[in-house]
This record gives structure tokens, sequence and C-alpha cells, in this order.
């Protein structure tokens, strides 16, 4: 889902878009928000360290609920920004310095 949702805004062009976390979710509003932004930041991951033409800029997203999910989405960057330093690390050549 978090990965359609952010395909399709950087295709049509987005600056930044829009999230409503519904109160009758039947999963706990903190599980779905954690997916919400891993999804959304893993799925716009590039490995471009040797490519000369580099996307700086993603659409910036913002999650509306009634709930405190502030922890949630700081838990879900955290774990995100890990994994993709993990994936740059092993897409790396062996001989890199």
């Amino acid at each position: 889902f978090p990965v359609t949702i952010t395909r399709t805004v950087d295709d049509i062009g987005l600056d930044e878009f829009s999230l409503v976390i519904p109160n009758n979710l039947p999963v706990n509003v903190k599980v779905a928000t954690n997916a919400i932004v891993e999804g959304a930041r893993l799925s716009t991951y590039s490995f471009d360290k040797y490519k000369k033409e580099k996307k700086t800029k993603f659409a910036s997203l913002t999650i509306i609920s009634n709930q405190k999910i502030s922890d949630a989405i700081s838990k879900a960057s955290i774990v995100s920004e890990g994994v993709l330093h993990t994936r740059s690390i092993a897409n790396l050549p062996l001989n890199n310095e």
C-alpha cells in the first residue's frame, strides 16, 4: 500500500501528500503508522552512488491521526534509515574504500 502511494505520488510529481488513519482501522494505529512510514521511506531507495544524476527531492508525507503517533513515526524512521544504510553497504563493490 505505501509503496504504491509513494510511487504514484512520484509519478505525478507532487511535492507533498497526506494520509489519514481512520479510528475504525482493524489494526493498531501505531502499527499502521509504522508500516506507512517504513513502506514509504523504503520504497524511495535507489543506489545512486555511481550515477551522475541523483534524485535528492522526495515528496513530504503528513500522517493525520487523532492518536499520538509521534513515537511510532520516530521509531519507523530510525529503522528505515538503518535498512537503507545496510542496503547501500550491501550494494558497494568489495574493493570500495
